[in-house]
């Protein structure tokens, strides 16, 4: 899986960039065919002084559709956990629909073969 990172409004450094490539390319373990992860992680500035949050914004480009994610903290590693946790949800949400998919034909081989 090919990971692109990329910082809005702020200078990324190279922890966060380990970090969110960790987490992240830990998403390959789930499901395997994830070909390339791209992540934007922006800085908002809130109304009260010296305040921010953070947005990570994550698409995963897999075969057949795309998924996309996107989660807010009070900081960029909090971002990140949170959008993670979303992808695992969408990925298992997928990986249902793809083995359901298999397992709903095998039953219609097995009835076909005991004539049912």
């Amino acid at each position: 899986m090919k990971i692109n990172i990329r910082a809005i409004h702020f200078n990324l450094t190279d922890e966060l960039r380990d970090y969110a490539a960790e987490k992240i390319g830990k998403l390959d373990t789930y499901y395997k065919n994830i070909i390339l992860a791209d992540i934007g992680i922006e800085n908002h500035e809130s109304e009260a002084k010296d305040q921010h949050h953070y947005i990570a914004k994550v698409k995963l480009v897999v075969p057949g559709k795309d998924l996309f994610a996107d989660g807010t903290g009070a900081d960029e590693f909090a971002a990140i956990d949170n959008v993670e946790q979303k992808l695992k949800v969408q990925i298992d949400k997928l990986k249902g629909k793809q083995n359901k998919g298999k397992l709903d034909e095998f039953q219609s081989l097995i009835r076909s073969f005991f004539g049912k």
